[in-house]
């Protein structure tokens, strides 16, 4: 899923970002994704051998929806005023 939505994110963070800082602003996402990339990759390898597949992966498909109500809560809003006044 990261992979999927990642050009679309990615995109999302650079239009809102002045051309003078962009290299900034993607040097540390690139970073920011690596860390949290790492750090899920143990945590959840460690979540798998203690609780087994089922458990793990029912936490992460509730983890993603309340990712997706967030992100739809707080950036949907944005996007409809947008459009509206198109």
């Amino acid at each position: 899923m990261q992979w999927m939505s990642a050009p679309g994110l990615y995109n999302l963070l650079m239009s809102g970002v002045p051309d003078e800082e962009r290299s900034t602003a993607a040097s540390i996402t690139l970073f920011c994704n690596a860390i949290v990339g790492a750090g899920a990759t143990a945590g959840a390898g460690i979540l798998f051998t203690r609780f087994g597949y089922p458990i793990v992966l029912a936490g992460i498909a509730a983890l993603a929806f309340v990712a997706a109500m967030l992100f739809r809560s707080l950036v949907g809003p944005l996007d409809r005023n947008m459009t509206a006044r198109a």
